[in-house]
């Protein structure tokens, strides 16, 4: 029995991790926590879940290990995979063979590894078997008002605002032009889109409109 003397108070604080498990053994020498029977753990603070069938928590190294397939839950959005470490002291993971869906591209990886936010994929592809139409609009105009297809200096955005001086080339297998009066018509085939010295994607069709200085 303990007993506490002189301004005692009780302090509420968040639960750093949960463990659900149907059960839970522990091996007094290699200080490992298992959990089997679809085990779930969960960062409450991060808005994370691991579930997977085994979990191995090492309590001398304050490390965390799924030696088979694991599932990742984040704000509703799941990364499958195999074989994760996770290091809790440098807040930082590993993860084979991952497979997810980022927006409506299938992106499957060798190797991925997870620190913080950012998740960095190692020999993998992304994959649509989908058809999806992006539109990328101008003003819109009436009649030969070219001039009103114009985006003004204030409204324009800069690829390489977002990803610094790396060259994003286009590669494509036909460039057919429509020439009109006032405009022309590009389309591209097969247009394979690179960042630096990595194929990114390929889209089947790419069509663009241009007046004949291809100010717009």
């Amino acid at each position: 029995v303990q007993e506490l003397q002189g301004g005692v108070t009780q302090e509420i604080t968040a639960n750093n991790v949960q463990l659900d498990a149907d059960n839970i053994d522990y091996n007094e020498k290699s200080m490992d926590l298992i959990a089997t029977g679809s085990p779930i753990l969960t960062f409450p603070a991060q808005k994370v879940s691991i579930k997977a069938d085994k979990i191995i928590y090492n309590t001398a190294s304050n490390t965390l290990t799924v030696p088979d397939k694991v599932e990742i839950i984040k704000d509703g959005h799941s990364i499958f995979g195999e074989n994760l470490n996770v290091n809790l002291n440098e807040e930082n993971a590993l993860l084979d063979n991952v497979e997810t869906k980022a927006s409506f591209m299938t992106v499957t990886s060798r190797k991925a590894e997870m620190n913080e936010d950012l998740i960095t994929l190692y020999n993998g592809q992304m994959i649509s078997k989908d058809s999806y139409i992006m539109n990328f609009h101008t003003k819109m105009v009436g009649g030969d008002r070219f001039r009103s297809m114009f985006v003004d200096e204030e409204d324009k955005t800069y690829i390489r605002e977002e990803i610094g001086e790396t060259p994003v080339t286009v590669k494509t297998k036909e460039i057919i032009i429509d020439a009109k009066k006032n405009t022309d018509t590009i389309t591209l085939k097969k247009a394979q889109i690179h960042f630096g010295d990595f194929k990114l994607f390929t889209l089947p069709t790419i069509r663009m409109h241009t007046n004949k200085q291809q100010e717009y």
